[in-house]
């Protein structure tokens, strides 16, 4: 009996760090730069109404992936972005503006075209049929010659991959529960022999 414990006890172990290495891999990558320009980017804006806006989590999510996947930003050039990313929202808050429909997007849109070419990262922002469009170098994104990406193209999602905890999970349950049935027909068997 103690040798089943044992042998359940490592095995939970087992599964503790496979779910620790989960956690720690998915978490890795921003640098110090990059975390600065995506703390910027999640902060809102106060508009003349006292409503706040912030962007969109979808356009959040590109640029998350962008830096971790793409690049690895110096200082300098978050600083760069950070300036564009204050300018922005400094025109926002001034405009007098009660609804984003009353700004001008194509201004905007010159301020992400500013922090990118400020940090020199080679991306492309504009206006398209209403819709923002963000195109990428090849060069810039390893492996991939992808053209523009626009705001209805799938979001790639960062973070816990939840199907592989849950199946660590479901792992160790089932290796409880087989213990468990394990030891009753065990301790079953020991009262019969007494």
């Amino acid at each position: 009996m103690k040798k089943v414990l044992k042998v359940l006890s490592a095995a939970m172990l087992s599964a503790i760090v496979a779910v620790s290495a989960t956690a720690v891999a998915s978490a890795a990558g921003l640098n110090a730069a990059e975390e600065k320009v995506m703390t910027e980017l999640k902060g809102g804006v106060t508009l003349s109404n006292g409503k706040t806006v912030s962007l969109p989590q979808a356009r959040i999510n590109e640029a998350e992936n962008y830096l971790l996947n793409d690049v690895d930003l110096t200082d300098d050039q978050a600083n760069a972005i950070i300036t564009q990313i204050d300018a922005a929202k400094d025109y926002v808050a001034q405009s007098g503006a009660k609804s984003l429909a009353e700004i001008d997007k194509d201004k905007l849109m010159g301020y992400a075209q500013a922090a990118s070419d400020n940090a020199n990262l080679g991306v492309k922002v504009s206006l398209s049929g209403g819709k923002v469009v963000v195109s990428v170098p090849s060069d810039k994104t390893p492996g991939s010659s992808s053209g523009p990406s626009s705001s209805n193209d799938p979001i790639k999602t960062t973070g816990f991959d939840v199907p592989s905890v849950a199946a660590v999970a479901g792992v160790g349950i089932l290796m409880v529960s087989a213990a468990g049935i394990y030891l009753a027909k065990a301790s079953k068997k020991e009262s019969v022999d007494a």
